[in-house]
């Protein structure tokens, strides 16, 4: 890709949102004595973040943005550094009106520097345009109102501060927890009263305080179209008291304290679209060969967001689609953002399913997607990543700019790292079609605050037991999503899950000394590797041994090693639901059962003794999550000796 096609893009605080009617912070001024086309307005976003607005250029090779301490601009400046997408990036590309956000390098503010230029390294170098910083210049900086001391329930912050025009963080918050319903607080009247608005400080739902502070430091995040300019006081307020516990004042000239904007102010996506409305939106912007796409959600922990391509540009398949999967692993772990290529709705085994592109087969891809910038504010997360429009993949598909292709995207749960990408465990589409290249269009409203949907989620099926018969038979069969595997076992499930005795992942009750046949019909052809589920019996909950590390097989116990039989199915017939259905019971009159009359099983034979615990696990050897647990109780002649050893200590206390 030729060097003059790339466009900068620096990382701006955690997050990059865009919100029109835009405000970019302290105007330092326009591009002077330009030449090729450069012109701008630039400002001071905050001490160390320049946005350039307006910016137009006419891509000349090996040109930088140049800043300095000298009056006038020469080769000696510093190069403000170019988000790099994992690969050099040597010079700025063509611009037309953009939008530039730059990060100061080094530990110096805005204000330590006289210049800002686009600098041709050329010869001896030469300016194609100067803004001149004034030495008296003061970037917008983060507003301190002093110590808030409350009326109640031991209410205190040493300093409130405004660090930006939405987020204040109290400092050395302490607060006793005792009050009931209470909520960070905001209003425009003269003292907090009942009109006010709850304040974002958590990721969750609800927003009500129900723990107490000692001494600590909390962020609070204004709601959408709220900033500092709009609010008189913040304060604790209890709902059901209708009483504030203590409130600050917000000065009524807050707008000339040159508070930085917030992140989500600074435009720099140039569309959205709603994928999912209030629950998963996509922006993006298109610029010298590269697209930057910010994924926005509403997604619980332990979920991930998916986008890409349709497996057909012109029609809806998931089959061979091309996703961008991002995810957090945990919240003291970085966000994840991997590449995946959608060969079937099954867990990725041996290359074949829904699987990373560097671990597809026949031939394996790479990872192309970079990340740019994450967070989660108010139950809102957000994801931002850079690939090529033409990655030279040959598993990743070309996104083109003149025509509207068909995309998809979905949501489901992450489990030990691996994308649970099916029907019954995530929500997805690839119906909607989207043209990457046209005309500026934000298409998004504001994602609405959390909302508590827990009284509309359907509860789990019942658990179903299978006891008192020591010949057992396990077959494949659909899962039941939310309500079936996942509402029985308390993990997430694939497609399939394991039948045993035509019931959908049951309780096995077994006794110790006791033998016990297992006929297997999961699958016994490893070159079919989404189909080959051979049956283990082990310590962990979740099974696929096959697909754990070498570190990771010493912390499980195999009681009974794997036995694959030949596939039997229940298959569901006519497309119905499992979530519309009050029980197993139910649903399963949807289902058929196919396997030949003629088929003989694998054989799994297992007789538990006193070593073995209480409770172990039936899973498949090569999946994660197809099977639960057997639950062991002792024999008779296990209770029988129990009972004679007890004898023998009776007596042997009675003779001492």
């Amino acid at each position: 890709m030729d060097s003059q096609s790339w466009s900068v893009k620096i990382l701006l605080l955690s997050g990059i949102f865009c919100t029109a009617g835009a405000s970019y912070g302290k105007v330092i001024g326009q591009f002077k004595l330009t030449s090729h086309g450069v012109s701008g307005t630039v400002y001071a976003a905050n001490n160390v973040t320049i946005v350039i607005s307006n910016f137009t250029f006419d891509g000349s090779s090996n040109v930088v943005i140049l800043i300095g301490k000298t009056q006038v601009p020469a080769s000696d400046g510093t190069e403000v550094p170019i988000v790099r997408l994992g690969r050099a990036m040597p010079g700025l590309g063509d611009y037309d009106n953009d939008l530039l956000v730059l990060t100061v390098p080094g530990y110096e503010p805005i204000s330590a520097y006289r210049y800002i230029a686009v600098w041709n390294r050329q010869d001896q170098g030469e300016s194609f345009g100067v803004v001149s910083i004034p030495e008296s210049f003061v970037p917008p900086a983060p507003y301190s109102l002093g110590v808030l001391t409350g009326t109640a329930h031991d209410f205190y912050s040493s300093n409130v501060i405004i660090l930006d025009a939405k987020t204040v963080r109290f400092v050395g918050l302490s607060y006793d927890g005792q009050g009931p319903a209470t909520f960070f607080w905001a209003g425009n009247t003269t003292v907090p009263d009942e009109n006010g608005t709850r304040l974002i400080w958590k990721d969750t739902a609800s927003q009500q305080v129900e723990r107490s502070f000692q001494l600590e430091l909390i962020d609070v995040t204004l709601p959408v179209g709220m900033t500092v300019t709009n609010i008189t006081h913040i304060s604790m307020w209890c709902e059901k008291a209708v009483m504030s516990f203590g409130h600050i004042l917000i000065p009524e000239d807050i707008a000339s304290k040159n508070v930085p904007p917030a992140t989500e102010m600074i435009r720099v996506y140039d569309n959205c679209e709603v994928l999912s409305m209030d629950e998963m939106q996509v922006r993006w912007s298109v610029k010298g060969g590269v697209i930057d796409v910010e994924l926005g959600g509403k997604i619980a922990p332990g979920n991930f967001m998916g986008f890409g391509l349709s497996g057909s540009s012109s029609s809806s398949r998931l089959t061979n689609s091309d996703v961008t999967v991002t995810w957090m692993e945990s919240r003291t772990r970085p966000m994840v953002v991997d590449c995946y290529y959608q060969q079937s709705q099954l867990q990725c085994s041996e290359g074949f399913g829904v699987c990373p592109d560097t671990m597809v087969k026949p031939t394996s891809g790479t990872d192309d997607s970079i990340l740019i910038a994450h967070s989660t504010v108010g139950g809102v997360t957000r994801i931002s990543y850079s690939r090529y429009l033409s990655t030279g993949d040959s598993i990743d598909a070309v996104i083109p700019t003149n025509t509207a292709v068909f995309i998809v995207w979905v949501i489901g749960p992450v489990r030990d790292g691996t994308v649970l990408f099916n029907r019954d465990q995530a929500k997805m589409s690839s119906s909607m079609q989207i043209n990457f290249g046209r005309p500026a269009r934000d298409a998004c409203p504001a994602f609405l605050l959390p909302t508590d949907n827990s009284a509309n989620v359907q509860p789990a099926w019942s658990t179903l037991t299978v006891s008192g018969t020591q010949q057992l038979r396990v077959d494949i069969g659909p899962s039941g999503g939310s309500r079936g595997y996942l509402g029985i076992t308390g993990q997430p499930a694939w497609k399939d899950s394991f039948y045993v005795d035509g019931l959908l992942v049951p309780v096995i009750k077994m006794k110790r000394n006791t033998k016990y046949i297992i006929n297997v019909f999961t699958g016994n052809d490893p070159t079919d590797p989404i189909n080959y589920n051979p049956l283990y019996l082990t310590s962990s909950p979740t099974g696929g041994f096959d697909q754990l590390s070498h570190d990771e097989r010493k912390n499980e116990v195999i009681y009974a090693d794997k036995q694959a039989g030949p596939l039997c199915q229940y298959i569901d017939y006519d497309g119905s639901v499992a979530y519309n259905f009050n029980s197993f019971e139910e649903y399963k009159t949807h289902l058929r059962h196919t396997c030949s009359d003629s088929v003989i099983g694998g054989r799994l034979v297992w007789t538990p003794d006193s070593s073995t615990p209480d409770t172990v696990y039936y899973q498949s050897y090569t999946h994660f999550g197809l099977g639960f647990k057997i639950e062991l109780s002792s024999s008779a002649t296990d209770l029988t000796m129990s009972v004679n050893m007890v004898a023998v200590v009776f007596v042997a206390m009675l003779d001492y």
